[in-house]
């Protein structure tokens, strides 16, 4: 694949990766693969970040989440770094499903817990709060703790 030279090009591909992410999983793949190594080179941590979530997605409809979960732990610190807490917010509630996917509860609930503050806190994506709240909910129902719920 050719490089990518400019945020104008990165966003390109980012349209790509979501025009293509449901029918054509494994081109996505590689193109998210392609933002992340030249929007490092750029320093450009949106596109880095908005490819992580394409790609997370993608990995979890393939039944790959848990191969995915790096990516997702690595554009979160880049999110948090350049204050992109909507972004922060979306990688948390992927991170959490892909925990609670696995039985891995304990993961889970912290994950969700983190993301429904950072969705409080940055007050600009209702639908990740939501998730958040449903999360945590799935997780004291998976407990038998619906009254918490």
């Amino acid at each position: 694949m050719p490089q990518l030279d400019d945020a104008t090009q990165l966003n390109a591909a980012l349209e790509r990766i979501e025009a293509i992410m449901h029918t054509e999983p494994y081109e996505a793949i590689k193109l998210c693969e392609q933002v992340f190594t030249d929007a490092r080179r750029l320093r450009e941590p949106l596109p880095h970040v908005v490819a992580a979530e394409r790609y997370g997605l993608i990995m979890d409809h393939l039944g790959r989440g848990v191969e995915g979960r790096n990516v997702l732990f690595e554009a979160m610190q880049g999110a948090q770094s350049a204050r992109l807490f909507v972004n922060e917010g979306r990688l948390l509630e992927q991170i959490a499903r892909g925990y609670y996917t696995v039985g891995e509860y304990r993961q889970a609930i912290q994950y969700w817990a983190r993301c429904a503050e950072v969705s409080d806190q940055s007050g600009d994506d209702t639908r990740t709060w939501i998730f958040s709240k449903i999360g945590l909910c799935q997780f004291y129902t998976a407990i038998n703790d619906p009254v918490t719920g």
